[in-house]
């Protein structure tokens, strides 16, 4: 069991997050293990380099790791799939 300490030192300790990077998080979370540009579809952008940034800050702060590489239902192509931790 988790004691209510640890949980609270966790939640104090994540980095603060800015709304760019929100909004990648919350595609992650609605979406499961999406691929960059299953966020980016999800999210309406038309750029990649509009969420990709974002998404690498997420994998440095260690919110997000890296799944399993697979078909992208939007590209077509081989790509990894992202998950939060």
């Amino acid at each position: 069991m988790i004691q209510d300490t640890s949980i609270l030192s966790f939640i104090e300790n994540i980095p603060k997050i800015g709304p760019k990077q929100q909004a990648v998080y919350d595609a992650i979370k609605a979406l499961g293990t999406p691929t960059d540009m299953e966020i980016v579809q999800f999210l309406g952008y038309e750029d990649s380099n509009m969420a990709r940034p974002r998404r690498n800050d997420l994998l440095r702060f260690g919110i997000i790791t890296k799944f399993e590489r697979r078909i992208c239902t939007v590209s077509g192509r081989l790509a990894w799939s992202w998950r939060l931790v």
